[in-house]
């Protein structure tokens, strides 16, 4: 059995200890708690979908192209950030990364990925943007069963068959269909009409450094060790939700009071073993047999810590 990580463990703590509960907002069947505290002082890197934006990072399909696996070329001098369920839009097909990775700078690296996109695969070898996150309950259910083969086999891949499952229950409940049977169509088509709305009433705080999110009886818990970090993430993070929350609705599903404090005790109170991801830091994962966890550690700086479950499991 793989020992608890001691230093890392503080390096979580750290980053939970800082922390202050803001004022919830509630809407459109979604509840969002602030988290506030000071910035850590760690290292400095860049995220994903902005390093692919700016040019200095390319996310490729490999030589011989397969669906499990990607390369992403990290060309800045700085490191770059990318997080669990990040879709990449372009390329064969699109695809949602598989664990929270650390890109080194001036680095070529291969990373498992699931496919959001069952029905293309054509002639793209790289990827757009990284600017969508895989639906909260997808991403929570896959980041399981990647921490499950890791801990069986060694392997980071993911269980693609109960994925695209996943993604045809959300089709059927939320009433529409994509062609292509696309994560990111998907999520355009629905909150269309709600998400601009949605982005000016849940703003985030000048100190915000991570959110308690909770719809559709799934919550997750995202920290990270500085508040610009976690604005270029929160409205994906806030459109995975809403996705759940509008299947929610048309479900008929109430939406539920929780005692946030309760989930931030889960989190405490995880013991984080190390498992192998590429990349920079050192990455853990929690014991918690009813959470999916994983946070990533760098020069003993907590960068991401993310925990998040179902209610049913709460």
């Amino acid at each position: 059995m793989p020992a608890v990580c001691v230093g890392v463990s503080s390096a979580v703590k750290e980053s939970l200890e800082r922390l202050n509960l803001g004022s919830p907002v509630t809407l459109k069947g979604m509840t969002v708690w602030p988290l506030l505290g000071p910035n850590l002082d760690g290292s400095a890197y860049g995220m994903l979908d902005n390093a692919m934006q700016k040019g200095t990072c390319e996310v490729r399909e490999q030589t011989s192209p397969t669906v499990d696996t990607v390369v992403v070329v990290n060309n800045s001098d700085k490191p770059v950030l990318a997080i669990h369920g990040q879709l990449l839009k372009g390329a064969k097909q699109n695809r949602s990364l598989n664990l929270t990775t650390m890109f080194p700078p001036q680095s070529e690296t291969q990373v498992h990925v699931a496919c959001v996109e069952q029905g293309r695969w054509n002639a793209g070898r790289s990827f757009e943007d990284a600017r969508w996150m895989q639906s909260a309950a997808g991403r929570t259910e896959k980041l399981g069963d990647v921490l499950t083969n890791l801990s069986r086999n060694g392997s980071s891949k993911a269980q693609q068959d109960r994925v695209w499952t996943q993604q045809s229950i959300k089709e059927r409940r939320l009433g529409l269909h994509s062609d292509t049977h696309d994560e990111i169509e998907i999520q355009k088509i629905n909150l269309r009409d709600i998400s601009g709305s949605i982005r000016q009433s849940i703003v985030c705080e000048a100190d915000q450094v991570g959110a308690i999110f909770l719809a559709n009886n799934t919550w997750a818990i995202e920290i990270f060790d500085n508040s610009d970090s976690y604005m270029k993430c929160h409205e994906s993070l806030l459109n995975s939700f809403l996705l759940e929350a509008k299947e929610a609705l048309k479900r008929g599903i109430s939406v539920l009071t929780l005692e946030p404090r309760t989930l931030i005790d889960k989190a405490w109170a995880t013991e984080w073993i190390e498992i192998a991801v590429p990349g920079m830091g050192v990455s853990v994962t929690g014991r918690q047999a009813a959470t999916k966890s994983c946070a990533l550690v760098l020069e003993g700086v907590g960068v991401s810590v993310s925990v998040s479950g179902f209610l049913s499991q709460a």
